[in-house]
């Protein structure tokens, strides 16, 4: 959705949002500030006026206008080695086990909770290292967006020695949220108008499609890429 190569910001929503804000003659600048707390302190300030994907949790709550409707919905999957004779079916499955999950990805308000309470789950800075991780028998399980993960185990050649579990961590939607320190008016239902058509259009999906393949090739390419969504 976005991530960062330390530059600058990339990503579906990214694209989307700037589209949508420029066919009603806002112009849009992006910025690469580091990782997800010093974005987030940013944006309560009204320093970062626009986040393209965050999710509706308590955190954000009190701080955000979220534009309707939703830009996308977000699915994480628990991947092991099929080769286990046991495999996890529930979050207390989890609690005995070593994980990992890319840097800067959060699980929704439940999981987060659950997870600095009863988990051990080890973040890396490349997204295709914990795949690696879970290939040698570094980790016990990995935990990805669905189709982010699908389509790493298919570019690093692992099908056939990956499965995913029943485990849900979290299904949530996606908004792109607008700081309420902002201090001028934005033409925010008509932003919201032209996000229905861009969906309903499917010029969205195309977005999000191609954006997609984007961070692959380039997580592939580059040692340093980071995957920072805020959620």
């Amino acid at each position: 959705m976005v991530w960062s190569d330390y530059l600058e910001i990339h990503g579906a929503a990214k694209e989307l949002l700037e589209i949508a804000f420029k066919r009603h003659n806002i112009e849009v600048k992006t910025d690469h500030l580091g990782g997800y707390n010093r974005v987030l302190s940013h944006f309560k300030k009204g320093l970062i006026h626009v986040i393209p994907a965050m999710t509706r949790n308590s955190e954000l709550a009190d701080h955000t206008i979220f534009i309707e409707p939703a830009i996308y919905q977000q699915t994480y999957a628990v991947v092991v080695k099929r080769d286990k004779e046991h495999h996890p079916q529930t979050w207390d499955d989890l609690t005995m086990l070593r994980g990992v999950a890319p840097r800067g990805l959060t699980f929704g308000d439940d999981f987060n909770q659950f997870a600095d309470d009863n988990l051990h789950v080890m973040r890396t800075t490349r997204p295709r290292q914990g795949l690696k991780m879970l290939e040698v028998g570094r980790v016990d399980y990995a935990i990805y967006p669905d189709i982010q993960g699908d389509l790493f185990v298919s570019l690093l050649d692992l099908e056939g020695k990956f499965e995913k579990t029943p485990i849900d961590i979290a299904t949530f939607n996606l908004y792109a949220g607008v700081s309420n320190a902002l201090d001028c008016n934005i033409p925010l239902e008509d932003i919201s108008i032209t996000i229905q058509a861009l969906i309903k259009s499917g010029e969205a999906a195309t977005i999000f499609n191609d954006s997609l393949y984007k961070w692959m090739g380039y997580s592939l390419d580059q040692k340093g890429m980071t995957y920072s969504p805020i959620e």
